[in-house]
């Protein structure tokens, strides 16, 4: 027994002369940058050292060197472990790893980044306004460690602001850094930081000179005031009418002009915020007012309020919709400035349904019906003059076109199992209209069954094709979809 107690205390003996020891603690926190005078305790006999990783020796141990000395070193600024390595007479070496450098080199995934309490900021323009931002303190971090290795806490950060924002009384230029701390009041100015932003950085509080940490965004909006002009009526019988601008901020001015100063012009006030526009003659037409705001620093675009000075004609008819199957056909005109109500016509005769800018009319089935379909705007001034477009009647299906919808080539063929009133089911001609009935494509062939129609050049639309046989017309719809 006493031979075994004689042999495990030698046996410690040994381990604790062969230890090597490293003091302050490879477990401690250190700057970068910072010169660090380090004791070293090794167990066989010192050659030379070097450092790895980015740290260096500053001051090497001075010969002879015994079992303990000093060495003087600093580490790099990069937050990876940073290795001091002693080799050894025998050629043995002995590494003292340094993994918690208070480094900000490499972003870190994970330690959790900056998150601010807010991410967008809305700052009213031509306003000073207050905001605060707060968030959690992050840790350092080490990269290439699988963890990340997190460590300690950062508590010093700058902000980069737009021009004439601060915090507290350091007033940014837009482009330098102002310190602070994961707790700041934000000021904004009246009108910088559009579509800008607000970014926040760690900063190493080892030094100067040292690398910030990777910054992070708060977008800013200072969104432009909804801007609109209204009345009780947009249309001028005689006389004069009011015109109000709405959304202008305290503040701001405005300055009141129109398109037409012949037929209308502003009574009084053309710099308040409701204006007086008058008729000035009898023409029907219509004119535009427009309000152009100004608030501090920004001129917005114009606002536009179409006015009608009496009662104006539609444009134009457009037919979107043609049921072959029971010969609806649906008739849409854009809207008028100032009309109240439309007046729809069929062939000269009044469509009472309808009063809206569009009708639906129900009509015969006969093939190649041509129909008269008109339009009047209606307003407190009267009636206005009628516009008009042809309407056919879809034919029966004697032919065939396909593909429909259509992107490239178009067939037409006769449909054998059906005799088109009582000649054979062939065609001479082929014909292609648009909605407004001009004739996009024409084609001549002599008594075939199936022709192709080349779409090449037409855009996406709706279109009739006419297919002529003596006669006889037969139009199909096509949906032109490239």
């Amino acid at each position: 027994m006493k031979q075994i107690i004689s042999f495990l205390i030698c046996s410690f003996t040994i381990l604790v002369v062969n230890a090597q020891t490293i003091s302050p603690l490879q477990s401690n926190e250190f700057c970068p940058g910072t010169e660090y005078t380090f004791t070293v305790t090794i167990p066989k006999t010192y050659s030379s050292m070097i450092g790895e990783g980015g740290c260096f020796v500053t001051q090497s141990p001075t010969f002879p060197v015994g079992s303990t000395f000093t060495f003087k070193g600093k580490f790099g600024d990069a937050n990876q472990k940073q290795t001091f390595r002693i080799y050894y007479t025998d050629g043995s070496n002995d590494p003292f790893e340094f993994k918690k450098i208070k480094s900000l080199f490499y972003s870190t995934t994970g330690c959790s980044p900056i998150q601010p309490n807010q991410g967008t900021i809305t700052a009213p323009r031509c306003q000073i306004s207050n905001f605060n931002i707060s968030f959690n303190n992050i840790q350092w971090g080490t990269a290439f460690e699988t963890p990340t290795l997190c460590f300690g806490s950062i508590t010093t950060y700058e902000y980069q602001l737009p021009n004439g924002w601060s915090i507290g009384s350091n007033v940014s230029t837009g482009s330098n850094w102002i310190a602070g701390n994961n707790n700041v009041t934000v000021t904004s100015d009246l009108s910088n930081g559009v579509d800008g932003s607000i970014r926040i950085r760690a900063v190493n509080s080892c030094g100067t000179g040292l690398q910030p940490g990777q910054p992070v965004s708060i977008s800013i909006l200072r969104p432009e005031p909804t801007l609109s002009i209204t009345s009780t009526q947009n249309y001028i019988c005689s006389g004069c009418q009011t015109f109000t601008i709405n959304g202008m901020q305290s503040g701001a001015t405005v300055q009141w002009s129109l398109s037409n100063t012949t037929d209308a012009y502003i009574n009084g006030c053309s710099t308040c915020s409701t204006v007086s526009v008058c008729r000035n003659t009898t023409t029907n037409t219509i004119v535009t007012l427009s309000a152009t705001v100004s608030h501090c620093t920004f001129t917005y675009p114009p606002v536009t309020h179409n006015i009608s000075l009496g009662i104006t004609a539609p444009t134009s008819i457009d037919f979107q919709l043609i049921d072959p199957t029971f010969g609806k056909i649906r008739a849409i005109t854009s809207p008028v400035t100032g009309a109240t109500s439309y007046n729809w016509y069929i062939n000269g005769s009044l469509n009472s349904l309808y009063h809206s800018n569009g009708a639906t009319f129900s009509i015969s089935n006969d093939c190649d019906i041509e129909y008269d379909i008109s339009v009047e705007a209606v307003n407190a001034c009267g009636t206005s003059s009628q516009t008009h477009a042809n309407a056919y009647v879809p034919c029966d299906n004697y032919y065939m076109v396909s593909p429909n919808p259509a992107s490239g080539d178009v067939t037409v063929s006769a449909d054998q199992t059906k005799s088109a009133k009582g000649t054979n089911t062939t065609f001479g001609e082929v014909r292609l209209y648009d909605m407004q009935g001009n004739l996009k494509k024409y084609q001549k062939v002599n008594k075939v069954k199936t022709a192709k129609i080349n779409i090449a050049g037409l855009t996406n639309g709706t279109y009739f094709v006419e297919i002529i046989n003596g006669s006889y017309k037969e139009r199909k719809q096509l949906l032109i979809q490239k």
